[in-house]
């Protein structure tokens, strides 16, 4: 069962939220979700991370004498570069900006994460030798970060119809609180327990943006002012 959780989680409900987009002929906020993650993340975040881990020896310092600085960095980069890559893939190609195409904007961005970083590696390399509960706790890993990503995107979809970047900077803010939080609680107990802070994190993170949006969803829509 853990093994069918597992794909249900990270492969098969990404495959359906796009064939769900598709049906709604709304596939094109999914798929800058999957390149605004591709984008940041893929193609230029993770390679620079290995570089700068790999070449430079302050790095290797400072991640063997001050790991909380280095977890804060990491997890402050993340915020930046895929709330960044979310509001310019929103700004300069979404249409409009309603509350189903940040949903769906959301999904593609963390089906395609769970997909690229998680999905394929552990199907591939460990698939059969994680243990039940380690696939289990993989798949509702990825759940939460889905659901915390479709609530960032809400966070950037309405900075850009609003023409106010510093909604952009919430949500940096928050997904930055989020990872550090997570790593910090990995370093320091056990896997149960970060599954445990991210679910909660994940509810707050959720009400949050839920508030947010019921304060924001009837100002104003300043489109393209930048």
């Amino acid at each position: 069962m853990g093994k069918l959780f597992f794909i249900i989680s990270v492969i098969i409900l990404p495959l359906l939220f796009f064939l769900y987009a598709l049906y709604k002929k709304s596939v094109i906020p999914f798929i800058l979700g999957v390149v605004a993650f591709s984008c940041s993340q893929l193609l230029i975040r993770i390679p620079l991370i290995n570089f700068i881990a790999k070449e430079s020896s302050t790095y290797q310092f400072w991640s063997a004498t001050k790991p909380m600085l280095i977890l804060f960095l990491l997890a402050l980069s993340a915020g930046i570069f895929e709330e960044t890559a979310r509001w310019l893939a929103m700004r300069f190609f979404l249409k409009t900006y309603t509350l189903r195409n940040g949903i769906l904007f959301g999904l593609g961005h963390g089906g395609v994460e769970a997909v690229t970083i998680v999905g394929i590696p552990v199907v591939v390399n460990y698939f059969y030798i994680m243990q039940p509960f380690q696939l289990y706790m993989s798949g509702i890993e990825r759940l939460c970060a889905m659901g915390i990503h479709v609530c960032l995107s809400i966070f950037v979809l309405i900075a850009v119809r609003q023409g106010k970047f510093i909604y952009c900077s919430y949500a940096i803010l928050l997904h930055a609180t989020v990872n550090f939080a997570t790593g910090f609680v990995a370093m320091h107990t056990t896997p149960l327990m970060t599954e445990v802070c991210l679910v909660v994190l994940s509810a707050i993170v959720i009400l949050i943006t839920y508030l947010f949006w019921r304060r924001k969803k009837d100002e104003k829509v300043l489109h393209h002012t930048y």
